[in-house]
């Protein structure tokens, strides 16, 4: 059993031999498998890099403030993950280098190194060597490479800002600038620089503002001497390092003229009191050359005295100046209280209504103030200088019913625009209301007369009371104090004595008539009876028609009488006569 035993152990410390062995060449197999493997991934053109794979993105730096990206496009792989570094090796001007490098870089992306030239870095032409580093097992197998990639350096400007307490100054008045030097590679009392002042019409003629002294800020006094318009700063700044390494700026600014200042208007109406601009919303002038407006003006100028004024005032309806030219340019008044005074005077042909007043101040450089008045152009109403009835004035006039009165009416209007007159006379009626009668014409000058007939009143007041009325075309009107007139009534007889009256004269009449042919009858029949009989037949013949008006007066009489004793007694009568 025990012999057995030793054989078993032998055998399998055999077997355990063999089992490493076997497992040792298969590890050193692998190893030169992957070996040879990683060999057949390494370019062939291992020597170089292919240029047009390599970027950089600018070919200038600012030094201390631009950096420079360089970048290697492997998105295709073409270099495998062995690759350890990337490497650019940056070659200055004066040959001292620096090398950037970016180690273990991934498979299928851009490979970058940036560089961002330090302010002590050398300026001027750089040049920049691209490496890739492969290795294989720890060990360098290659280090393919781009030569001669180039960029330059720059050293920055210096800078210097400006800085103005306004851009518009007017003229008596001080411009206040500050000046800001700057540089990266150098400090602020290591620059120089300068200021000049440009006047808008000669560049050439410069002042040098700080005369080569560092100052950073300035006053300039802008005098009146001084030509409005734009101006021009200009500083320049320079370093130390190179010759003409300068840096200029310019700003602007405006120079205006002060304005006139008018400080105060009075208006004086005819010969009323002053009064202020500034109290006053709408000023009422009347038209007319003897309606006098006076304007007193006080204005100023810091500049000049050199002010001129110039009135105007616009028409209500067409908007035009109706002044003359001679209320243009008024110049300053000597030795007076005040800087202008003017009269002005509306035009009698000016339109009525509510317009403006503009007061204008210039000065030498035509810059101007202006003031602006509302104004009412009044129309002038008409004057009714008398008015008389039947050439009596005051006092009451006294006519009969058949009567004319005569109103008469003396008229007068500054615009010569009296259109008519009117009358309206008063009285009350039967309620004791008062009431108008009211007569107008048209004016014509002072022949103008309304006649009424005194029985055309066929009113029951006898006295009565009369307005009198002259219009313009304005529709303004004038009147004067009320004047009375009287009408004397016709008498009157009441119409029931009329009728007595007739009536009485009737029965007068009737009775002479009775008594007067009784009368007569009588004496007819006396005469008839002392005449003969026959009369001679041409007489009774001519007398025919007498006969006939004789017979009908007896009919009328007698009616008792035969046909035969009338016919003997128209004979009878016609004897007698």
């Amino acid at each position: 059993m025990k012999k057995i035993r030793k054989n078993e152990i032998i055998g399998l410390t055999i077997f355990a031999i063999f089992i490493i062995g076997f497992s040792q060449i298969n590890f050193e197999f692998a190893d030169i498998q992957k070996e040879n493997n990683t060999n057949e991934m390494i370019p062939k053109s291992s020597d170089s890099i292919d240029s047009t794979r390599v970027f950089i993105d600018k070919m200038t730096v600012n030094r201390g403030i631009e950096t420079l990206n360089i970048t290697y496009n492997n998105t295709d792989d073409f270099y495998p993950s062995s690759t350890h570094e990337f490497k650019a090796n940056i070659t200055f001007s004066d040959n001292s280098q620096l090398n950037l490098t970016l180690e273990d870089p991934d498979v299928d992306e851009y490979w970058s190194v940036l560089f961002t030239p330090s302010i002590y870095n050398v300026t001027g032409n750089t040049k920049i060597t691209i490496l890739a580093v492969l290795t294989a097992n720890g060990e360098i197998q290659n280090t393919p490479a781009l030569f001669d990639l180039e960029f330059s350096i720059k050293n920055n400007l210096p800078k210097i800002g400006i800085l103005m307490n306004s851009t518009e100054i007017y003229r008596n008045e001080t411009i206040k600038i500050d000046y800001l030097p700057s540089d990266i590679e150098n400090k602020t009392f290591d620059l120089q620089w300068e200021v000049k002042l440009f006047d808008p019409f000669d560049e050439l003629n410069d002042t040098l503002v700080n005369q080569g002294e560092k100052i950073f800020s300035s006053e300039i006094p802008i005098l009146n001497s001084y030509p409005i318009g734009e101006w021009r700063i200009e500083a320049t700044c320079w370093d130390t390092e190179i010759e003409n390494n300068t840096s200029t700026v310019n700003r602007t600014f405006i120079v205006k003229n002060n304005e006139p200042v008018i400080e105060n208007i009075l208006y004086q109406i005819e010969n009323g009191d002053p009064i202020q601009a500034e109290d006053v919303d709408v000023l009422n002038i009347f038209r007319g050359l003897d309606k006098n407006l006076t304007i007193y003006v006080n204005a100023s100028d810091v500049e000049s005295n050199e002010m001129k004024l110039t009135v105007s005032v616009l028409d209500p309806i067409t908007g035009a100046n109706i002044l003359p030219t001679s209320y243009a340019n008024i110049s300053v008044a000597v030795n007076q209280t005040t800087n202008f005074t003017t009269i002005v005077n509306i035009p009698i042909t000016a339109n009525v209504g509510l317009t403006q007043l503009k007061m204008v101040i210039f000065d030498n450089e035509i810059i101007q103030e202006e003031y602006i008045q509302d104004i009412f152009i009044q129309n002038n109403a008409p004057i009714l200088n008398n008015f008389t009835i039947n050439g009596e004035f005051g006092n009451q006039t006294t006519i009969k019913e058949g009567d004319w009165l005569s109103f008469k009416f003396g008229a007068e209007d500054d615009e010569d625009s009296i259109e008519y007159v009117l009358i309206s006379i008063l009285y009350r009626d039967d309620f004791g209301v008062i009431k108008h009668l009211n007569y107008s014409t048209s004016y014509e000058g002072s022949n103008t007369e309304i006649l009424i007939r005194g029985i055309d009143l066929k009113l029951k007041t006898d006295i009565y009371t009369v307005y009198a009325y002259v219009f313009d075309s304005d529709g303004d009107f004038a009147t004067t104090a009320p004047q009375t007139f009287a009408i004397e009534p016709t008498p009157r007889v009441n119409a029931s004595s009329w009728l007595l009256f007739v009536i009485g004269i009737i029965i007068g009449l009737t009775f002479t008539y009775v008594g007067v042919y009784s009368y007569y009858r009588k004496k007819f029949e006396d005469f008839s009876s002392t005449t003969p009989k026959e009369k001679p037949k041409e007489k009774l013949k001519g007398s025919k028609k007498m006969d006939e008006d004789s017979v009908d007066f007896e009919e009328s009489n007698e009616k008792s009488s035969t046909k035969s004793d009338k016919k003997s007694k128209k004979k009878k009568l016609i004897r007698k006569l």
